[in-house]
């Protein structure tokens, strides 16, 4: 018996199809298709992208409400009073105890 050949037209570069030069290794609708022109598993990698794309979009749009939080919250703040708090902060994290004596 001869294998059977992907069925799906791929359009070369100077504007004429030709058929897949693929085995085919599912048949679906009557037509035969190789793995990566097999309708069903184009249809899991779309779902695949749009879900990683609506993770990444969703991580994105909190690193942006997230910055728009910094900047509304350091607004009208000088220069002298962020880098202030931005060293007594620092300084907190890498030495606890000057927490605890300052609120004594």
């Amino acid at each position: 018996m001869e294998k059977q050949k992907c069925e799906h037209k791929i359009w070369g570069k100077w504007g004429s199809p030709y058929q897949c030069r693929k085995n085919a290794v599912v048949q679906r609708d009557g037509k035969w298709h190789c793995k990566i022109h097999d309708p069903e598993y184009i249809r899991a990698k779309q779902e695949e992208r749009q879900v990683n794309f609506d993770k990444e979009r969703a991580e994105s749009m909190a690193r942006g409400d997230l910055d728009q939080a910094r900047k509304d919250a350091t607004k009208g703040l000088t220069l002298e009073v962020i880098k202030t708090s931005y060293s007594r902060a620092n300084q907190a994290i890498s030495n606890p105890q000057i927490i605890i004596k300052s609120e004594n």
